[in-house]
């Protein structure tokens, strides 16, 4: 297993390979290098265009993290089950407090943000953490999974085969596969690379967070044992502007989306603190190197400042193009909406195809 702090390589040459596979397709070509090096990555400083906004979400609520399927042109989005809604088949009481009994909607819309069907999974997670693979022609949704009541987080993650308008629990076994990557940890959150086929997963285990990277075979099989890459998350503190909203991994980088919406809009009407819309809020976004645990960038991000109430919720990469893609609830209150802004420059390529 590899040391704290020290993460195992990654696969230098399936790594390359994939990513200048992601890349070619969009008629870019890693530029070489003459000793190994990290790979491409998204320029977090460049601007960033609108893909769609204040979309309407099966519930009101807010949305959490999103996922794209590249093959159909999908987008995933998680968000709580509202409170006082009891879920088919359900005999307990429904939730009293929203997002606590970690009751998710995962909706399905196309990328003009228009809702094609959800399914519900119930005591799964608060949502923060999504992966979409395709395997043998059907689609599998990774997420949170065994919430824990006293926050709302999940304590292992699920492999779920995403079926419109099923509502799922962690007993039906035919659909769902329940994983335990870090025994006794909790808020276990996870993302794929839709190029290299990994699975990263964000989990906190004795006060500490940290983020392991497994080959998706491995994983889909429960071997989570020998990560490819363990680094620990260092350089939070404890102001607004280092509220953690979700991440996305691409090749050799975690990029993460932190903030908090702005002050004076918050869903139960009180002010949120020094955040004001005026100010363009405080969301940023940061890449994280997987081989050291450097961040290597952090940018503060004004996409989507115009929405009346913003809060940055997910963060997601598309392997066409390739783009990054951040996501934002927004609205006047219920029901909440949610809008997505798109980078798609990247450095590490030949300066001609580098993006726009």
């Amino acid at each position: 297993m590899t040391a704290p702090g020290r993460p195992a390589p990654l696969g230098r040459r399936r790594f390359l390979l994939g990513t200048a596979a992601a890349l070619a397709a969009a008629g870019c070509a890693p530029a070489p290098r003459a000793v190994p090096g990290p790979g491409p990555r998204f320029d977090l400083a460049a601007p960033a265009a609108r893909l769609l906004r204040e979309r309407p979400l099966w519930y009101g609520t807010l949305p959490q993290s999103f996922a794209v399927d590249p093959v159909h042109g999908h987008l995933y989005v998680t968000q709580a089950v509202e409170a006082g809604v009891r879920l088919p088949g359900d005999d307990r009481p429904a939730a009293a407090v929203e997002g606590r009994s970690g009751d998710l909607c995962v909706n399905r819309l196309d990328l003009a943000g228009n809702r094609l069907d959800f399914m519900r999974l119930k005591g799964f997670g608060h949502g923060v953490g999504l992966g979409v693979e395709q395997a043998d022609g059907e689609v599998f949704v990774w997420t949170e999974a065994d919430v824990n009541p006293a926050s709302g987080y999940g304590r292992a993650l699920a492999r779920t085969r995403y079926v419109p308008g099923a509502v799922l629990s962690a007993a039906d076994t035919d659909r769902v596969t329940v994983h335990r990557p870090v025994p006794g940890s909790t808020a276990n959150q996870p993302a794929l690379d839709p190029v290299t086929g990994r699975l990263a997963v964000r989990y906190r285990l004795d006060g500490r967070t940290r983020y392991r990277v497994h080959d998706l075979a491995d994983a889909r099989r429960g071997a989570f044992g020998s990560p490819l890459a363990e680094v620990a998350e260092t350089d939070l503190g404890s102001g607004e502007e280092d509220v953690f909203q979700g991440f996305a991994v691409f090749g050799d980088f975690v990029y993460r989306l932190l903030g908090t919406a702005y002050g004076p809009a918050s869903e139960d009407g009180s002010e949120s603190g020094g955040n004001p819309k005026d100010a363009r809020g405080n969301a940023s976004v940061s890449a994280i190197d997987l081989r050291t645990g450097e961040v290597v960038e952090r940018v503060r991000t004004e996409a989507a400042w115009s929405l009346d109430w913003r809060e940055p919720e997910g963060i997601a990469v598309d392997p066409r193009g390739p783009r990054l893609y951040i996501g934002f609830g927004g609205g006047q209150g219920r029901p909440w909406t949610f809008t997505v802004y798109a980078k798609d420059r990247v450095v590490g390529v030949s300066s001609s195809s580098a993006g726009r």
